[in-house]
């Protein structure tokens, strides 16, 4: 995996390092951060596409950003703390300005929430699963089958869903 991969503990829950390594496969690269209930794993597997998270400390909250991108120095640590400090002034509304292909994965610790997103342009993947009050995230679909050891269902519902643009 060359990208990012994390968790999320919606229930207060620990996130276990050892799942974030699963998922980010046989590769040694990378860069990676936990905080009790929230994790992230960076995998800079290729030199020339430097990825890592980015964390600010701010009024004794931290906010972390890791995003995968197209730049053209392939240094996506800079475009995560763009992000992140456009962020922190003026809300999500920014990330979802950004007009260039993105997935992005972002730590809102005063608010204790998660934003997952990607761009409306390009194909950067972004994946997502829930199981046990886990939220699983990554920016390849191979992380999750190695996470969940090859089984993947699909709900139907909310498949069509997503599909049709109805609310859930």
């Amino acid at each position: 995996m060359i990208g990012f991969c994390g968790a999320i503990n919606i229930c207060g829950g620990e996130v276990r390092f050892s799942d974030m390594r699963r998922m980010c496969g046989p590769h040694t690269t990378g860069c990676a951060f936990i905080n009790g209930s929230y994790g992230i794993l960076c995998d800079g597997a290729l030199e020339e596409r430097r990825i890592q998270p980015v964390m600010v400390s701010k009024k004794g909250y931290l906010y972390i950003s890791a995003v995968i991108c197209e730049t053209p120095d392939g240094d996506n640590g800079t475009v995560a703390q763009a992000a992140l400090e456009g962020y922190m002034e003026e809300g999500e509304g920014y990330i979802h300005r950004l007009e260039f292909p993105y997935a992005v994965a972002l730590y809102d610790g005063r608010r204790g929430e998660l934003l997952l997103t990607k761009g409306h342009l390009g194909d950067v993947p972004l994946f997502a699963s829930l199981q046990d009050g886990t939220v699983y995230f990554a920016t390849s679909l191979t992380a999750l089958f190695r996470l969940f050891g090859g089984k993947v269902r699909v709900d139907r519902r909310v498949l069509i869903s997503h599909l049709t643009g109805a609310p859930q």
